[in-house]
């Protein structure tokens, strides 16, 4: 008999996957600068990254239901934020095409 999963199991899978090679390979790149110095570090990393993501999601919040990354850029950011946004895909697409 085979169980079902759930979608909080496989969300868990997933994220502690992605986390985990990263939380070994960290404290090896970063000892030689030492204790404080690389725990400053990572903190700063992690409040710019979560910041980000709520930046994102309240952006995405205030959208249609059908808005994607470009237009949110070309809506808030005009012009030059489109050119921004066709850029960063553009550049996510050719970088992770493996």
């Amino acid at each position: 008999m085979q169980n079902k999963g759930t979608l909080l199991g496989a969300t868990m899978l997933v994220t502690g996957t992605c986390i985990g090679g990263g939380m070994l390979a960290l404290p090896v790149a970063t000892g030689g600068a030492g204790f404080f110095p690389s725990s400053c570090m990572m903190l700063l990393g992690w409040a710019f990254m979560t910041l980000t993501a709520l930046f994102l999601s309240e952006v995405n919040m205030w959208m249609e239901e059908d808005a994607h990354v470009i237009t949110m850029a070309s809506r808030l950011l005009g012009p030059l934020g489109k050119g921004v946004g066709y850029s960063a895909a553009s550049s996510h697409t050719i970088t992770n095409s493996e």
